[in-house]
């Protein structure tokens, strides 16, 4: 009969069906709840918002007469909940000393739980290159399910579509499970503009196989695309039910975002209030206000996006593709999002000096660590296999073309650590200069300038590929 549970759960686990879940697991009787029920019970009530129940199933697991294993999946519990409640130095904490005793036990399972656990805290904390690297150590390890390994391939593409990288998801997106893949399928089909897709999901759904958990999403994204784009609204039967639905929902953020995405389509709803601390629920909910007032004709969206959005983005490095740096001087769109995105909009750019073209590509080829560049015609490339630092240099600027790049945030994803002007601002620039002589040597064009004391500018746009 437990055996029997326990794979009932796992499934569900691997559908992203957590309603379902939550719904199995809540009735079960006391004597039938173990460390790993109650922590698939937590997880579950968690992730519907219902987070009394969570921080029940939470004290009854600390009831318990723990094991070393369960002390663990205990440790690991009590990082979830520090997460959803905003505490990630806490998370940290809990995830690393889950970690460490995992490590003692040499359980992989419980070992990669924990690095998932740890990966997902200080990403939030702001070492996102640290924490892509730890997904993607997950991602490659073969001693984990399948199903773990593709849940580590869905959190790195999404740290990689925060970085502005998403040319390079499509080395990772293969492994996501089939349930969490349609996320990656729309966002990109909103980036390329590929209206028959959303005119489709809109229309008849999302495929069947997609995890009920990804579906306020799903809802969220149709609905900017269809705003943005001038898409027909009448032709979303799909969408709008779902939205009236989700507006009755009692998780407050999807009713929150369900209100916002109704008035946009012209449904005459009263916006629902939702106050948040967290940084992705903020930029959600303030994305939507955005394109509400920007549909509505308002003369400050300029004021607002800079008061309310670009502190946000800038605080937390992002280069989400979606919310394109609209108001720098220096932006010039190149995606069809963010063409139909500056003319929703009513946004000129402004071109840079006719020398600069912030469009041209050079490639990073990861197979080969070799940077890649055309010119008159014919193509160049510099193998930096010896220059690891200089490498990471360029993948931390993938995807910045046109923006400015903090210098403090170069040296936090280099190294982990503080930026402190007076001793690392010369080290920096020693890096940046010795990499700028060994391309010029080899006739790659300049890639980035230097227009103010604490920041760059990328002048090309670098592409990651995976051959």
């Amino acid at each position: 009969m437990e055996i029997h549970l326990a794979k009932e759960i796992e499934s569900l686990e691997q559908k992203g069906n957590f309603l379902a879940l939550y719904q199995k697991l809540r009735p079960l009787p006391e004597e039938r709840l173990t460390p790993q029920t109650l922590a698939s019970f937590t997880r579950a009530a968690a992730f519907l918002g219902y987070f009394e129940e969570a921080k029940s199933g939470f004290d009854k697991l600390q009831n318990l007469s723990l094991n070393p294993e369960s002390e663990i999946i205990l440790l690991l519990a009590r990082a979830r909940l520090a997460r959803i409640n905003g505490g990630w130095d806490q998370a940290r904490i809990y995830a690393e000393s889950a970690l460490l005793r995992a490590q003692s036990l040499q359980n992989s399972t419980l070992i990669g739980d924990a690095k998932f656990a740890l990966a997902s805290a200080i990403v939030e904390l702001g070492h996102v290159f640290l924490g892509a690297s730890l997904f993607q150590e997950l991602r490659k390890n073969e001693e984990l399910s399948s199903y773990r390994r593709g849940l580590a391939a869905f959190n790195e593409s999404w740290i990689l579509w925060d970085l502005g990288q998403a040319q390079k998801i499509s080395m990772v997106s293969s492994q996501v499970p089939a349930a969490f893949r349609p996320r990656i399928e729309l966002v990109m089909a909103l980036l390329s503009g590929d209206l028959d897709l959303i005119e489709s999901w809109a229309f008849q759904g999302p495929p069947l196989e997609t995890a009920p958990s990804e579906i306020p999403l799903i809802t969220l994204f149709l609905t900017e695309a269809f705003v943005v784009f001038g898409l027909t609204k009448k032709h979303a039967p799909w969408l709008r039910e779902r939205l009236k639905a989700e507006i009755l929902s009692e998780n407050p953020l999807e009713r929150a975002v369900a209100s916002r995405c109704l008035k946009l389509l012209g449904d005459s709803v009263e916006i629902e209030k939702y106050q948040t601390q967290h940084w992705r629920e903020f930029l959600r909910i303030t994305f939507l206000d955005f394109l509400l007032k920007a549909q509505s004709g308002s003369t400050h969206l300029k004021e607002f996006w800079q008061c309310e959005i670009a502190p946000v983005l800038d605080e937390h490095h992002l280069q989400t593709p979606l919310l394109p740096s609209l108001y720098n001087k220096k932006f010039i769109p190149a995606t069809s999002w963010e063409k139909a995105f500056s003319k929703f909009c009513k946004i000129e750019s402004t071109l840079l000096p006719k020398n600069i073209n912030p469009v041209e590509l050079v490639t990073l080829l990861e197979s080969s660590l070799q940077l890649v560049w055309s010119k008159n015609g014919q193509k160049h490339s510099l193998c930096l296999k010896k220059y690891p630092v200089s490498w990471k240099l360029l993948n931390v600027l993938a995807g910045s073309a046109g923006r400015k790049t903090e210098k403090s945030y170069i040296h936090h994803q280099l190294t982990a650590s503080r930026y402190q002007p007076d001793l690392h601002d010369n080290r920096l620039h020693q890096l940046l200069r010795r990499l700028s002589s060994l391309l010029k040597k080899q006739g790659c064009p300049p890639l980035w300038c230097l227009p103010g004391d604490n920041h760059i500018l990328l002048l090309k746009k670098i592409e990651v590929l995976v051959q």
